[in-house]
This record gives C-alpha cells, structure tokens and sequence, in this order.
C-alpha cells in the first residue's frame, strides 16, 4: 500500500515540475523582434531602442537593442536577454548612444547626440515582427 502512495506521490511532483516548466508562473508571451531605424532616410548607427509595454505589468518586461552601423538592430529582454519582446502595444524610445570626456556631458556632446523628439509605438504580434523607423529632423524652421 505505502509504495502506490510512493509512486502516486513522485509521479504527481514530476507532473507539477512540467507543468511549472512548461507553463510558466505567469510568464508572457514573446516574439522576435527586428528592423531598421534611419535618420534622415540614413542608417542610424550606435543608437539604443527600448521597447516598453503599454500597459505595465508585474510581468511586462522592456526589451532593448543596439543598432550596427547600417542601422540595424533585435530585440532582446532586459532582464534576462531572452531574444524578443512581450506582445502587445509598445511605446518606443530611441536614443543615440555616445561617450562623454568627462564625469557630465556637455551641452556640445548631448547636442550632438540629439535626435527629433518621436512619440512611437509599435504593436508586437506572435511571429517574427520587422519594426523599421525614420526619424527625421525638421529642416526649414528657424
């Protein structure tokens, strides 16, 4: 009798560590995310996207990547590198990464890692998802 309830015991904690393993404790669903993002109709080179969820979750997580020099970039979480991004709607921020000579930037390095302000977003759906964006600066205004 005590070794059926031995194997009934094992055999219901190898169930719960697959189901926990396969299942998640509310993890989130990704996809693959990549693109291009130009200034100008130019590639933008050394410049960091983030992905963040519009609607923030204890289990939204932002995903980030860098560009290459033809502009170039993919996605991958924050917190644990995992390649891709949590589907849903997204605000997205791109920055231009540069090095500053001193402890404070000054005004001339963060001028000229400036880039026109852009209010994106973009909506990541299961799959692979090509997420390109053109930035462009306003000429002609004085």
């Amino acid at each position: 009798m005590q070794s059926r309830l031995g194997v009934r015991a094992t055999l219901l904690f190898m169930l719960s560590c697959f189901l926990i393993a396969t299942l998640g404790c509310g993890k989130y669903s990704l996809s693959p995310v990549s693109g291009t993002i130009t200034l100008d109709g130019k590639p933008l080179a050394d410049a960091t996207v983030t992905f963040t969820p519009a609607e923030r979750g204890a289990n939204s997580p932002q995903s980030s990547g860098k560009t290459d020099k033809s502009g170039k970039y993919s996605l991958n979480l924050v917190e644990d590198e995992t390649t891709g991004a949590v589907m849903g709607k997204h605000h997205v921020i791109i920055a231009k990464n540069f090095v500053s000579e001193s402890d404070v930037a000054t005004e001339a390095e963060r001028s000229k890692a400036a880039l026109p302000h852009h209010d994106l977003s973009f909506e990541v759906k299961s799959g692979s998802n090509q997420a390109d964006f053109n930035l462009e600066t306003k000429k002609g205004k004085k």
